[in-house]
C-alpha cells in the first residue's frame, strides 16, 4: 500500500502535499519533489512535527523545485503503441497475444523496432507485464551499462570489485568502501550519456569518498559537461 498523501499549510500560507515514507535504516531525513508537486519525504521513524519542521526549513528549495518543468519517465501503459523509453529512444509497445504462452507471466523483449510483450490473453493480469518490464530493464542495463563501466574504469585506471543493478528509488548509483558499485537499472529510461556520467561518478568515489572539489575535478576530467547532464537528471522523475 502506498504511503498516504497529507496536506500541510506552511508559515507563508501556502498549502503543500507530502508523503512520508518510513525507512528504518536511515539516519537522516531526505526530501525530493515528484512530477506532481508532491513532497516525498524519506526518514526514520520520527514524529510528524519533525517532518513538518524540515519541510518548513526547506520551503524555499521546495518551491524552486516545483517551479521547474519536470519530465516523468515512468508513464508506460499496457496499450498497443504506447511509447517505452529505452536509452534515449522511444519504442512502441507491441502486445502479442499467444494462447500458448505461460501461465501468470509475460515476456518482454526488443525486436523489429518495437518492445514486444508476449502474453496469454486468457491467463493474464497487467501486473505480469509490469514485472516482466522490470526484468527486461535490468537485463538491458546489465548488457549495455556494464561495458560502459568497464571501459571507464580502464580509462581512469581504477578497479572496482563488482557491480550490481537494482531499482534504488531516487538514487542513480552508489559505491561502497569495498569497491562494490550499485547502479539503478532505471538508467535505461535516460539517454546513454546519463549512464556514462553515473559510471564515472561512482568510479570517482573509489578515489574520493566525498563530493569535495577534488572529486568533481576528477569527474570533470572524464565528463566535462557533467553539470548539464546532472541538471537534466534532476529534472527527470522516475518511480
Amino acid at each position: 500500500m502506498k504511503d498516504e498523501i497529507k496536506q500541510a499549510v506552511l508559515v507563508c500560507g501556502r498549502e503543500v502535499s507530502y508523503r512520508h515514507t518510513v525507512k528504518a535504516g536511515l539516519k537522516n531525513i531526505y526530501i525530493s519533489v515528484d512530477a506532481d508537486g508532491v513532497i516525498a519525504v524519506r526518514a526514520p521513524a520520527v514524529p510528524e512535527k519533525t517532518i513538518l519542521s524540515v519541510i518548513e526549513k526547506k520551503a524555499e528549495w521546495i518551491f524552486r523545485r516545483m517551479s521547474v518543468k519536470r519530465e516523468r519517465l515512468d508513464a508506460v501503459r499496457f496499450d498497443d503503441g504506447c511509447p517505452v523509453p529505452l536509452f534515449g529512444a522511444e519504442y512502441p509497445l507491441e502486445i502479442i497475444r499467444n494462447p500458448l504462452a505461460g501461465l501468470g507471466r509475460a515476456e518482454v523483449y526488443l525486436a523489429g523496432g518495437s518492445i514486444k510483450a508476449e502474453i496469454n490473453p486468457y491467463l493474464f493480469k497487467e501486473e505480469y507485464f509490469f514485472k516482466a518490464l522490470e526484468v527486461f530493464r535490468k537485463r538491458k542495463a546489465e548488457e549495455v551499462i556494464t561495458p560502459v563501466l568497464e571501459r571507464r574504469a580502464s580509462e581512469m585506471g581504477l578497479l572496482y570489485r563488482k557491480v550490481t543493478f537494482r531499482k534504488t528509488g531516487s538514487r542513480w548509483g552508489s559505491c561502497s568502501s569495498l569497491g562494490h558499485i550499485s547502479l539503478n537499472y532505471e538508467l535505461t529510461k535516460l539517454p546513454p550519456e546519463c549512464a556514462d556520467y553515473v559510471c564515472v561518478h561512482e568510479l570517482a568515489h573509489l578515489v574520493h569518498p566525498n563530493h569535495g572539489i577534488s572529486f568533481w575535478a576528477l569527474v570533470a576530467e572524464y565528463v566535462p559537461d557533467y553539470k548539464r547532464i546532472r541538471q537534466f537528471m534532476k529534472n527527470c522523475v522516475i518511480g
